[in-house]
């Protein structure tokens, strides 16, 4: 049935099929949805645009970001007209749209968008704020595109600090933020240090969610690339074993690593 309690239900199923790594799912619940609240409300209610909005993120998540601008422009479009250019809802849909935009490669737009998207939501949640860290996490990862990596490293460690003091460690968003953070870390060179921010995460993750979630495959990968990195060859093709999207090491690199390791063992 077309109606508001029928849109309202289908909507929060995909919010859960989000969380719990679901994305195919959660986009086909949110897809359902809109089309209820179009027939409902109208295309231009704030459900309308909050549910493109969600759509459009979950399909960006499961890794059609063309599909996902689609959508996430729709619902800005809605967001802006109904909600205001600066309202933390517009914000946040812009923010993921700059994360589609990233993923499509165009960087320069994306930037644009993340900067303002973290403006518009200091200003309207707080520089600490839930939103706030997860339109940080976004703008690191642009960062990192442009070369950016301490600046990248430095929002990353913001939005951890924020969402830790806010959410349970175990939260998908706190993994996402750790994640960054790793990120940034790694394309600096420290591996070590990546490993000390990725281990815990990936530990809580797994046991939340189990090891085939999304964040858990992510934090898996990173955890092999940062042990790796740091030439503990056994240890990062136990780590890329266990994972459900296995770090592929090429026959060079693995010779490499190898050298490496006999030339430890010699000199201790």
């Amino acid at each position: 049935a077309y109606t508001l309690k029928a849109g309202l239900t289908l909507s929060r199923l995909g919010t859960l099929r989000n969380y719990q790594g679901r994305y195919g799912e959660a986009a086909d619940l949110f897809r359902r949805s809109t089309e209820v609240f179009v027939a409902a409300v109208g295309p231009d209610h704030v459900y309308t645009g909050a549910t493109l909005a969600s759509a459009g993120q979950a399909m960006l998540l499961d890794g059609r970001p063309e599909r996902a601008e689609a959508l996430l422009r729709r619902g800005l479009r809605v967001q802006e007209k109904q909600l205001g250019l600066a309202h933390p809802d517009t914000a946040t849909t812009r923010m993921v749209l700059a994360q589609a935009l990233l993923a499509l490669g165009q960087v320069e737009q994306a930037d644009a968008l993340s900067r303002r998207s973290v403006m518009d939501l200091e200003r309207s949640s707080g520089e600490d704020a839930q939103n706030t860290a997860s339109a940080r996490v976004v703008h690191a990862a642009v960062l990192m595109a442009e070369g950016e990596n301490a600046l990248a490293e430095r929002e990353s460690r913001r939005a951890v600090a924020a969402l830790e003091t806010i959410l349970s460690a175990d939260h998908p968003q706190v993994s996402d933020a750790r994640s960054s953070l790793a990120e940034a870390l790694l394309v600096q060179g420290r591996a070590m240090d990546a490993e000390t921010v990725v281990s815990p995460a990936l530990t809580r993750t797994a046991s939340a969610f189990g090891p085939s979630h999304p964040g858990a495959i992510k934090l898996q990968t990173q955890l092999a690339r940062s042990l790796l990195a740091q030439s503990r060859l056994a240890d990062a093709m136990e780590a890329s074993r266990s994972s459900a999207s296995p770090l592929v090491l090429s026959a060079p690199a693995l010779r490499r690593q190898r050298q490496l390791e006999r030339v430890r063992v010699e000199a201790a």
